[in-house]
């Protein structure tokens, strides 16, 4: 006889409201599985059922069968009964859904279960704790995993426990924290058709450079420099051999004066800052990504200021805070600058055709 205390003894945790998906990959934790696939899977839908322990898989399975021949009736006094009942009361849709199990780790998925991702219009994954209880991982892995997720697809939605136990959800979540992580600047002026201008002698002459492409958490990401230590030395001033920003030397680059002047004269002119460091143009190509990362693993209130030249309606840059609740999007637009909280976790994703413009200033003092 199976023993339903193995599903009802785990923690049971609202679906997110409104949640459709064409594909659910999901730890086998308890009901949760279940709940979700009713509840947001559309009909006809995936559903990947994945673990580390057989004992947690051949214990779903059986659920799964056993629910199938209508074997499972709700007899349960505990606190999940109603959900019991729930799901036997849905059984007909679940038995519409393409249900398959893998004994592996939610954490490293197998390339089945990454190709079922990437084919999904609207993927979702629970991970349920699979990060909370393994002391194992760190912030950089979790922010790793994110990011494969996205890089799986960028239509991936998800759910599950961050390494301090908090909640965290993926893009387009509803926002779990009233954190400030931007400030919308006033219209400071760009010269966006001259920017793009100049831009467009940089495509044709090849003059972008990759960008942290190195740590395979990025791709299509990269950059020209207006103001630095030269137009493709586009890290920081430690990658090059130097001290500090106070020591570099820090100029406006040869081929900015020469392809770029009215950008040159634009930042010359309004002098947002007493000293510029590096000034840059970063190019995200057609479904690039700057992978989920922060700038200060020290310091959560540091602040960049980012001005759009341009921003395709499905490049979206989301924010979450250390504990990775969700905060939300930037409100960006063409022409539009704003100072964002780069100490705070982030990404860019280019769900869009079109390739996305922005410039990146930091410098010392100013009135900006």
């Amino acid at each position: 006889m199976f023993d339903l205390s193995l599903l009802t003894k785990h923690p049971v945790t609202d679906t997110p409201p409104g949640l459709v998906t064409d594909c659910l990959v999901t730890a086998a934790g308890g009901l949760m599985p279940w709940l979700y696939a009713l509840r947001c899977v559309k009909t006809g839908g995936k559903v990947r059922i994945v673990d580390r322990s057989e004992q947690q898989i051949h214990c779903q399975k059986l659920f799964y069968q056993l629910l199938q021949h209508g074997q499972i009736a709700n007899e349960s006094s505990d606190v999940n009964s109603e959900l019991l009942q729930e799901i036997y009361d849905h059984s007909a849709h679940i038995a519409s859904l393409d249900v398959d199990f893998d004994c592996c780790d939610i954490i490293h998925l197998p390339n089945s279960v990454l190709q079922d991702l990437r084919d999904a219009q609207s993927p979702f994954v629970w991970f349920g704790s699979a990060f909370g209880n393994d002391d194992r991982h760190t912030t950089d892995d979790f922010a790793a995993y994110l990011t494969r997720l996205l890089q799986a697809n960028m239509h991936v939605n998800w759910q599950g426990q961050s390494l301090s136990n908090c909640d965290c959800q993926g893009p387009r979540s509803a926002i779990a924290s009233d954190t400030k992580f931007h400030k919308v600047h006033a219209d400071l002026g760009l010269p966006v058709d001259a920017a793009l201008r100049e831009i467009a002698d940089l495509e044709r002459l090849g003059l972008f450079t990759s960008h942290r492409s190195g740590d395979g958490l990025h791709r299509g990401w990269s950059s020209f420099v207006l103001h630095g230590l030269g137009y493709d030395k586009t890290a920081g001033y430690e990658h090059y051999g130097h001290a500090s920003d106070s020591e570099a030397p820090y100029a406006w680059t040869a081929e900015a004066q020469r392809h770029c002047p009215s950008l040159v004269q634009w930042f010359t002119q309004k002098q947002f800052r007493d000293r510029y460091h590096r000034v840059r143009i970063m190019r995200l190509a057609p479904w690039g990504m700057v992978g989920v990362h922060n700038d200060n693993e020290q310091n959560d209130n540091v602040w960049a200021d980012n001005m759009a030249i341009n921003n395709p309606p499905l490049c979206e840059m989301h924010f979450w805070d250390r504990d990775y609740r969700y905060l939300g999007q930037v409100p960006w637009a063409d022409g539009k600058a704003i100072k964002i909280r780069i100490g705070m976790n982030h990404c860019v994703i280019n769900r869009s055709n079109q390739v996305r413009y922005h410039l990146i200033m930091h410098g010392r003092g100013g009135w900006l």
